[in-house]
């Protein structure tokens, strides 16, 4: 659990980047989030959830989102329905579920 850097969902699988690499899971994204560690992994959209370890930067674009820089060159973006909570983490406040 520590080495996942970030997870995707991609249609019916989950894409687990790591820093030993990639693995794949069926399970559903909303039952892998209830075994992760919500003091450092945040779901930045309906999609993906990071882990704040591994996080390089984060910036604040046009249109409410925030683009979030991850070791090994991994970039995403959070959605809109999102970046309050992923405000709120940042000016330091507790992860919103």
């Amino acid at each position: 659990m520590n080495d996942i850097i970030i997870l995707s969902k991609s249609g019916r699988f989950i894409s687990v980047k790591t820093i030993n690499g990639e693995y794949i899971l069926s399970d559903p994204l909303y039952q892998v989030e209830q075994k992760l560690n919500p003091t450092w992994f945040v779901k930045i959209s309906q999609s993906e959830i990071v882990n704040l370890k591994y996080v390089k930067k984060w910036s604040f674009e046009g249109g409410g989102t925030i683009k979030i820089e991850l070791i090994n060159g991994i970039k995403s973006y959070t959605s809109r329905r999102y970046t309050k909570a992923i405000r709120e983490i940042l000016k330091g406040g507790k992860p919103l579920k």
